[in-house]
Protein backbone atom coordinates (compact mmCIF):
# COMPACT_ATOMS: atom_id res chain seq x y z
CA UNK A 1 0.00 0.00 0.00
CA UNK A 2 0.95 3.58 -0.97
CA UNK A 3 2.43 6.20 1.85
CA UNK A 4 0.00 8.39 0.74
CA UNK A 5 -3.25 6.40 1.18
CA UNK A 6 -5.66 7.82 2.77
CA UNK A 7 -7.86 4.33 3.06
CA UNK A 8 -6.26 0.59 3.04
CA UNK A 9 -8.63 -2.78 3.05
CA UNK A 10 -6.98 -5.40 2.92
CA UNK A 11 -8.46 -8.63 2.07
CA UNK A 12 -11.71 -7.12 4.14
CA UNK A 13 -14.74 -9.41 4.62
CA UNK A 14 -17.68 -8.70 6.02
CA UNK A 15 -21.40 -10.42 6.26
CA UNK A 16 -24.56 -10.62 8.40
CA UNK A 17 -25.88 -13.45 9.37
CA UNK A 18 -25.91 -15.83 5.99
CA UNK A 19 -25.41 -12.81 3.84
CA UNK A 20 -21.66 -11.89 2.61
CA UNK A 21 -21.65 -8.10 2.19
CA UNK A 22 -18.38 -7.80 0.84
CA UNK A 23 -15.66 -10.83 -0.12
CA UNK A 24 -11.83 -10.18 0.19
CA UNK A 25 -12.20 -6.34 -0.72
CA UNK A 26 -8.55 -5.30 -1.59
CA UNK A 27 -8.51 -1.16 -1.80
CA UNK A 28 -6.28 1.88 -1.52
CA UNK A 29 -7.33 5.45 -2.41
CA UNK A 30 -4.71 7.88 -2.77
CA UNK A 31 -4.87 11.46 -0.54
CA UNK A 32 -6.93 13.70 -3.29
CA UNK A 33 -8.01 10.73 -5.42
CA UNK A 34 -11.87 11.26 -6.82
CA UNK A 35 -13.07 7.71 -6.49
CA UNK A 36 -16.71 6.34 -7.91
CA UNK A 37 -17.88 2.82 -6.50
CA UNK A 38 -20.72 1.34 -8.85
CA UNK A 39 -22.51 -1.83 -8.72
CA UNK A 40 -25.98 -3.42 -8.41
CA UNK A 41 -28.23 -3.04 -5.79
CA UNK A 42 -26.87 -5.59 -3.14
CA UNK A 43 -23.22 -5.12 -4.35
CA UNK A 44 -21.78 -3.90 -0.77
CA UNK A 45 -21.33 -0.54 -1.85
CA UNK A 46 -22.89 1.11 0.97
CA UNK A 47 -21.36 -1.45 3.49
CA UNK A 48 -17.85 -0.39 2.15
CA UNK A 49 -18.57 3.10 3.38
CA UNK A 50 -19.63 1.81 6.32
CA UNK A 51 -16.56 -0.03 7.00
CA UNK A 52 -14.53 3.26 6.07
CA UNK A 53 -16.46 5.03 8.83
CA UNK A 54 -15.70 2.16 11.31
CA UNK A 55 -19.24 1.45 11.67
CA UNK A 56 -18.72 -1.98 10.37
CA UNK A 57 -16.31 -4.25 11.87
CA UNK A 58 -14.70 -6.13 9.14
CA UNK A 59 -14.99 -9.88 9.57
CA UNK A 60 -11.11 -10.76 8.49
CA UNK A 61 -8.84 -8.49 7.02
CA UNK A 62 -7.13 -4.78 7.65
CA UNK A 63 -8.92 -1.45 7.39
CA UNK A 64 -6.58 1.75 7.30
CA UNK A 65 -8.05 5.44 7.70
CA UNK A 66 -5.40 7.93 7.75
CA UNK A 67 -2.69 5.44 8.58
CA UNK A 68 -5.11 4.60 12.30
CA UNK A 69 -7.32 0.91 11.78
CA UNK A 70 -9.03 -0.36 15.42
CA UNK A 71 -9.13 1.16 17.82
CA UNK A 72 -7.45 4.11 16.64
CA UNK A 73 -10.27 4.76 14.21
CA UNK A 74 -12.55 6.61 16.38
CA UNK A 75 -9.78 9.47 16.29
CA UNK A 76 -10.53 10.26 12.38
CA UNK A 77 -14.45 11.23 12.99
CA UNK A 78 -13.51 14.80 12.23
CA UNK A 79 -11.53 14.12 9.29
CA UNK A 80 -14.85 12.51 7.57
CA UNK A 81 -17.52 14.16 5.71
CA UNK A 82 -20.46 11.39 5.51
CA UNK A 83 -23.53 11.94 3.34
CA UNK A 84 -26.08 9.06 3.55
CA UNK A 85 -27.70 7.83 0.96
CA UNK A 86 -31.05 8.28 2.37
CA UNK A 87 -31.27 11.03 5.24
CA UNK A 88 -32.79 10.58 8.47
CA UNK A 89 -33.93 14.13 8.50
CA UNK A 90 -38.30 14.39 8.00
CA UNK A 91 -38.79 17.55 5.24
CA UNK A 92 -41.40 18.27 7.62
CA UNK A 93 -39.70 19.16 10.62
CA UNK A 94 -39.43 23.09 11.28
CA UNK A 95 -36.01 23.18 10.69
CA UNK A 96 -34.12 25.91 8.84
CA UNK A 97 -31.09 25.49 6.78
CA UNK A 98 -28.38 26.88 8.75
CA UNK A 99 -29.61 25.03 12.00
CA UNK A 100 -29.41 21.77 9.81
CA UNK A 101 -25.86 22.68 8.50
CA UNK A 102 -24.78 23.30 12.29
CA UNK A 103 -26.27 19.57 13.02
CA UNK A 104 -22.33 18.65 11.50
CA UNK A 105 -20.89 20.73 14.45
CA UNK A 106 -22.38 18.74 17.30
CA UNK A 107 -19.28 16.50 17.60
CA UNK A 108 -17.05 19.53 18.10
CA UNK A 109 -19.25 21.23 20.43
CA UNK A 110 -20.14 18.60 22.87
CA UNK A 111 -22.96 17.22 24.59
CA UNK A 112 -25.42 20.04 25.60
CA UNK A 113 -23.68 23.19 24.52
CA UNK A 114 -24.96 25.35 21.97
CA UNK A 115 -23.59 26.43 18.97
CA UNK A 116 -21.40 29.89 19.16
CA UNK A 117 -20.44 32.19 16.56
CA UNK A 118 -17.36 30.29 14.81
CA UNK A 119 -19.75 27.37 14.56
CA UNK A 120 -22.37 29.29 12.68
CA UNK A 121 -19.48 31.23 10.46
CA UNK A 122 -18.25 27.93 9.85
CA UNK A 123 -21.67 26.76 8.71
CA UNK A 124 -22.27 29.82 6.63
CA UNK A 125 -18.75 28.92 4.72
CA UNK A 126 -20.33 25.70 4.14
CA UNK A 127 -23.46 26.87 2.95
CA UNK A 128 -21.58 29.43 0.40
CA UNK A 129 -19.32 26.21 -0.61
CA UNK A 130 -22.87 24.92 -1.54
CA UNK A 131 -24.18 28.15 -2.78
CA UNK A 132 -26.48 28.00 -0.75
CA UNK A 133 -25.81 30.54 1.92
CA UNK A 134 -29.08 33.01 0.58
CA UNK A 135 -31.67 30.15 1.75
CA UNK A 136 -29.76 29.81 5.59
CA UNK A 137 -33.13 30.73 6.88
CA UNK A 138 -35.69 28.85 5.02
CA UNK A 139 -37.15 26.03 6.59
CA UNK A 140 -36.17 22.51 4.81
CA UNK A 141 -39.40 21.48 3.97
CA UNK A 142 -39.64 24.46 1.49
CA UNK A 143 -36.42 23.06 -0.32
CA UNK A 144 -36.60 20.90 -4.02
CA UNK A 145 -34.57 18.12 -4.10
CA UNK A 146 -31.48 19.54 -5.64
CA UNK A 147 -31.35 22.32 -2.83
CA UNK A 148 -32.17 19.61 -0.09
CA UNK A 149 -29.29 17.39 -0.94
CA UNK A 150 -27.10 20.93 -1.35
CA UNK A 151 -27.54 21.05 2.46
CA UNK A 152 -26.50 18.10 3.49
CA UNK A 153 -23.65 17.98 1.75
CA UNK A 154 -23.03 21.67 3.29
CA UNK A 155 -23.51 19.50 6.77
CA UNK A 156 -20.93 17.24 6.15
CA UNK A 157 -18.66 20.03 4.44
CA UNK A 158 -19.04 22.01 8.02
CA UNK A 159 -16.51 19.90 9.76
CA UNK A 160 -13.43 21.11 7.56
CA UNK A 161 -12.92 17.19 6.60
CA UNK A 162 -10.40 15.73 4.72
CA UNK A 163 -12.33 12.88 3.33
CA UNK A 164 -15.83 13.24 1.86
CA UNK A 165 -17.91 9.88 1.55
CA UNK A 166 -21.13 10.33 -0.59
CA UNK A 167 -23.35 7.34 -0.69
CA UNK A 168 -25.70 7.54 -4.24
CA UNK A 169 -26.42 11.64 -3.22
CA UNK A 170 -28.50 11.82 -6.61
CA UNK A 171 -30.96 9.43 -5.14
CA UNK A 172 -34.61 11.02 -4.93
CA UNK A 173 -32.43 14.23 -7.12
CA UNK A 174 -34.50 15.57 -10.33
CA UNK A 175 -32.60 14.07 -13.60
CA UNK A 176 -32.66 17.88 -14.19
CA UNK A 177 -30.27 18.82 -11.73
CA UNK A 178 -28.08 15.38 -11.15
CA UNK A 179 -25.31 16.45 -13.36
CA UNK A 180 -25.32 20.58 -11.66
CA UNK A 181 -24.46 18.44 -8.41
CA UNK A 182 -21.85 16.12 -10.00
CA UNK A 183 -20.24 19.51 -10.96
CA UNK A 184 -20.71 20.77 -7.69
CA UNK A 185 -18.84 17.84 -5.94
CA UNK A 186 -16.00 17.74 -8.88
CA UNK A 187 -15.52 21.59 -7.93
CA UNK A 188 -15.55 20.33 -4.39
CA UNK A 189 -13.09 17.59 -5.11
CA UNK A 190 -10.63 20.46 -7.17
CA UNK A 191 -10.94 23.64 -4.74
CA UNK A 192 -10.78 21.84 -1.11
CA UNK A 193 -8.50 19.15 -2.50
CA UNK A 194 -10.74 16.94 -0.98
CA UNK A 195 -9.94 13.20 -1.10
CA UNK A 196 -13.55 11.87 -2.38
CA UNK A 197 -15.60 8.53 -2.60
CA UNK A 198 -18.80 8.34 -4.39
CA UNK A 199 -21.25 5.40 -5.01
CA UNK A 200 -23.56 6.04 -7.62
CA UNK A 201 -25.61 4.21 -10.43
CA UNK A 202 -24.85 6.89 -13.13
CA UNK A 203 -21.86 4.51 -14.45
CA UNK A 204 -21.22 6.83 -17.46
CA UNK A 205 -21.76 10.09 -15.63
CA UNK A 206 -19.54 8.97 -12.71
CA UNK A 207 -16.83 7.95 -15.00
CA UNK A 208 -16.69 11.57 -16.61
CA UNK A 209 -15.47 12.93 -13.24
CA UNK A 210 -14.04 10.50 -11.39
CA UNK A 211 -10.06 9.89 -11.36
CA UNK A 212 -10.93 5.96 -10.36
CA UNK A 213 -13.71 3.59 -10.74
CA UNK A 214 -13.76 0.75 -8.44
CA UNK A 215 -16.44 -1.66 -10.07
CA UNK A 216 -18.24 -3.56 -6.55
CA UNK A 217 -19.97 -6.61 -6.47
CA UNK A 218 -19.53 -8.32 -3.17
CA UNK A 219 -15.70 -8.57 -4.55
CA UNK A 220 -13.92 -5.86 -6.11
CA UNK A 221 -14.49 -6.32 -9.69
CA UNK A 222 -12.43 -3.81 -11.44
CA UNK A 223 -9.96 -1.27 -10.26
CA UNK A 224 -8.40 1.63 -11.94
CA UNK A 225 -8.83 4.43 -14.90
CA UNK A 226 -12.46 4.52 -16.22
CA UNK A 227 -11.41 3.74 -19.60
CA UNK A 228 -9.77 0.82 -18.64
CA UNK A 229 -11.73 -0.18 -15.85
CA UNK A 230 -15.15 -0.34 -17.65
CA UNK A 231 -16.19 -2.68 -20.79
CA UNK A 232 -17.68 -5.55 -21.67
CA UNK A 233 -15.93 -8.40 -19.32
CA UNK A 234 -16.59 -6.06 -16.34
CA UNK A 235 -20.02 -5.04 -16.70
CA UNK A 236 -20.64 -8.91 -17.30
CA UNK A 237 -18.78 -10.00 -13.63
CA UNK A 238 -20.46 -7.16 -12.18
CA UNK A 239 -23.58 -6.91 -13.25
CA UNK A 240 -24.59 -10.11 -14.69
CA UNK A 241 -24.20 -11.54 -17.91
CA UNK A 242 -28.08 -10.47 -18.79
CA UNK A 243 -26.68 -6.96 -18.53
CA UNK A 244 -26.74 -5.19 -21.45
CA UNK A 245 -24.63 -1.63 -22.17
CA UNK A 246 -24.45 0.64 -25.06
CA UNK A 247 -20.79 2.22 -25.66
CA UNK A 248 -20.70 5.87 -26.99
CA UNK A 249 -17.59 6.62 -26.13
CA UNK A 250 -14.53 5.42 -23.43
CA UNK A 251 -17.61 4.31 -20.95
CA UNK A 252 -20.95 2.75 -21.56
CA UNK A 253 -23.62 5.11 -20.95
CA UNK A 254 -26.87 2.41 -21.14
CA UNK A 255 -27.00 -0.39 -18.68
CA UNK A 256 -29.67 -2.65 -18.29
CA UNK A 257 -29.69 -5.03 -15.05
CA UNK A 258 -32.42 -8.08 -15.20
CA UNK A 259 -36.03 -6.69 -15.14
CA UNK A 260 -34.26 -3.21 -14.40
CA UNK A 261 -33.76 -0.24 -17.13
CA UNK A 262 -31.70 2.48 -16.07
CA UNK A 263 -31.36 5.24 -18.69
CA UNK A 264 -28.68 7.11 -18.71
CA UNK A 265 -28.30 10.17 -21.07
CA UNK A 266 -24.82 10.87 -22.84
CA UNK A 267 -24.52 14.33 -22.15
CA UNK A 268 -26.54 14.29 -19.08
CA UNK A 269 -29.26 16.54 -19.84
CA UNK A 270 -32.94 16.17 -18.70
CA UNK A 271 -36.07 17.80 -19.04
CA UNK A 272 -36.66 21.06 -16.76
CA UNK A 273 -34.57 24.12 -15.94
CA UNK A 274 -31.65 23.23 -13.25
CA UNK A 275 -31.30 26.99 -13.34
CA UNK A 276 -34.70 27.22 -11.54
CA UNK A 277 -34.32 23.98 -9.62
CA UNK A 278 -31.73 24.95 -7.87
CA UNK A 279 -33.01 28.24 -6.83
CA UNK A 280 -30.03 30.50 -8.70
Amino acid sequence: MSSTAVVELEHVSVSFGPVVALEDVTLSVEQGEFLGVVGPNGAGKTTLLEVILGVVKPDSGVVRVFGRSGDEAGGNAHRIGYVPQVSTLDARFPIRVLEVVLMGRYDQIGLGRLPGKQDRLLALDALRSVRMEALEKRPIGQLSSGQRQRVLIARALVGKPELLLLDEPMTGVDASVRETLYDLVNELHREMGLTIILVSHDLSVVSKYVDKVACMNRRLVAHGLPREAVGPEMLAATYGDSAMFFAHGDVPHLVVEPGCLVREMEDGSGEGDPDEEEGH
